[in-house]
């Protein structure tokens, strides 16, 4: 099995849709998709685009997910901005799942959920790997660190760390 972790996450995810609580038909928002929805949400809410930019929302919301956190585990500390941008993440969280949707930072996230919390998903992936080869592992967040933590158990993983310097005349 060869992919990137978005493309190995959406084919679990298709394989254990049930477990995931998807339907097999669900669909990959792509970014603009994504953005739509949330300026939507932060229009019905009322907030001003000017002091609450859909951008920065959506980054922040993305940003959560890399790090595994649902809207209801993030903790705002008591700042405000987060506390906003929360409460659309958590109405941007309820609209994907009445509409059967899933962003990039979802397939992540549920994929690692779908293992983490279901036995017979996490054994079909230990039985199924002697060893797991992630290329540019530098490069992985945490949630896909995690989500790989899940998938090997004991098995080997390998890793290859591309480091590319440059020598004093630019090149590399």
């Amino acid at each position: 099995m060869v992919g990137t972790f978005h493309g190995l996450a959406h084919r679990m995810l298709k394989r254990f849709h049930k477990e995931a609580g998807l339907t097999s038909g669900f669909t990959i928002l792509d970014s603009d998709d994504q953005l739509r929805i949330i300026k939507r949400i932060a229009k019905e809410m009322s907030l001003d685009e000017a002091s609450w930019p859909s951008r920065q929302s959506q980054w922040q919301i993305n940003s959560w997910k890399d790090e595994g956190f649902r809207s209801a585990q993030v903790d705002d500390h008591g700042d405000h901005f987060k506390e906003n941008i929360n409460k659309i993440y958590k109405e941007y969280e309820a609209v994907c799942l009445r509409d059967n949707l899933v962003d990039f930072g979802e397939l992540l996230l549920r994929s690692y959920e779908v293992v983490r919390d279901n036995p017979s998903v996490r054994t079909f992936f230990h039985s199924r790997f002697k060893s797991i080869l992630v290329d540019e592992f530098q490069d992985t967040n945490t949630i896909q660190y995690n989500w790989l933590l899940e998938i090997a158990s004991d098995q080997a993983v390998w890793v290859m760390m591309i480091n590319l310097s440059m020598d004093g005349a630019g090149q590399k």
